[in-house]
């Protein structure tokens, strides 16, 4: 589930997007959920735990990739809060797992499909331009930094699945993140 600026959490069910009315202090529910989209894509291997392709900018718009094409073909959408629809690009490919900058205007994701390699791309809808990011390896969760200059993901490059990062301009290639657990 996903917090939206509208006080709803955004959650995945059954290839549904729901909203319910949410209080984050209380952390109590407001309400009923309603239904928001009837045909999100969602993992294959998922379906009933709702790992759906959708993501929230912290303004609130919604974006995510329709289900039911049996090719890996899809196409990237905005939603508004009246439920229309609008193209975010026009050329179709196998999107997967977009994620919104927290500046509102980048997406990142997922190309890739079957049992090729998953490689990270970058969208800026002001440019009208996607941009690679990582050449090799399945790659896979893209976190946003704050300032949107930076991505994070897991990788198994390397044949163990790792924490890497690459800024989102595109300007680096990815690298292995060091880091410890206590």
């Amino acid at each position: 589930a996903r917090y939206a600026p509208s006080g709803h959490l955004i959650y995945a069910q059954e290839g549904m997007l729901k909203a319910l009315p949410f209080d984050p202090r209380q952390l109590k529910a407001l309400g009923p959920a309603v239904q928001v989209v009837d045909d999100v894509s969602v993992e294959a291997a998922a379906r009933a735990g709702g790992s759906a392709h959708y993501s929230i900018s912290s303004k609130g718009s919604l974006a995510y990739i329709p289900a039911g094409s049996a090719s890996m073909a899809r196409t990237l959408v905005w939603v508004d809060n009246q439920g229309n629809e609008e193209p975010v690009v026009s050329e179709a490919r196998p999107y997967l797992g977009p994620r919104i900058a927290p500046t509102g205007n980048q997406i990142a994701m997922r190309i890739g499909e079957g049992d090729r390699s998953t490689d990270l791309w970058v969208y800026d809808t002001l440019r009208a331009t996607l941009t690679r990011l990582t050449f090799e390896g399945n790659n896979y969760h893209p976190v946003w930094s704050r300032s949107g200059k930076r991505l994070t993901f897991t990788s198994n490059r390397t044949g163990e699945w790792l924490l890497h990062g690459v800024p989102s301009d595109g300007s680096s290639i990815a690298a292995q993140l060091e880091y410890t657990c206590s």
